[in-house]
């Protein structure tokens, strides 16, 4: 996780009203544990199943390996996805959030919107150091956004919190 940027480190004269990144990171891929213990159940069973059906030696093999293929191949799919596509970035204005190859500015949230901001964290979660965190947004068009797979998510929360607050308090001096 990047850490937030310190002020005093900044070149004198730099421009205060200039979008600064606080924060970035990736999605964490450790998020998918469950659906992963899935397919270990699920190889078991096709293994099981495989034998029980008492196909010949190579057909056990055959019918085992291309069915235990295409559901880890389908898993790893949606595992590189996530991590090679999906991260978070968030600036002293905005609050950016990229699922896709998309234009990440149609999914940027400005921080004068956000209301507020909670950690969502089953045991499991808590245990690896990932989390969820939902925005509850200001305006009525969009309630909330969910943020999964976030490393450090206590911490990344604070952070947020501390950048709408500071935003808030910029476009209120500002007029």
């Amino acid at each position: 996780m990047a850490s937030p940027t310190n002020p005093d480190s900044r070149p004198a004269g730099a421009d205060d009203h200039q979008e600064r990144d606080v924060w970035w990171d990736v999605y964490a891929g450790r998020d998918m544990l469950p659906s992963f213990l899935v397919c270990v159940l699920l190889t078991v069973a096709i293994t099981a199943v495989a034998s029980y059906l008492g196909l010949r030696q190579a057909e056990v093999r055959r019918f085992d390996y291309a069915l235990t293929f295409f559901v880890w191949g389908a898993q790893l799919v949606r595992w590189l996805r996530r991590i090679l596509i999906r991260n978070y970035r968030l600036t002293t204005r905005r609050l950016f959030r990229k699922h896709g190859y998309s234009n990440p500015a149609h999914s940027a949230i400005l921080l004068t919107d956000i209301e507020s901001v909670t950690v969502e964290q089953p045991w499991w979660q808590r245990r690896l150091g990932i989390g969820r965190l939902r925005i509850v947004l200001k305006d009525g068009e969009r309630k909330s956004v969910v943020l999964p797979g976030v490393k450090r998510p206590h911490q990344v929360a604070e952070l947020i919190r501390q950048a709408a607050a500071e935003a808030v308090e910029r476009a209120a001096a500002t007029g």
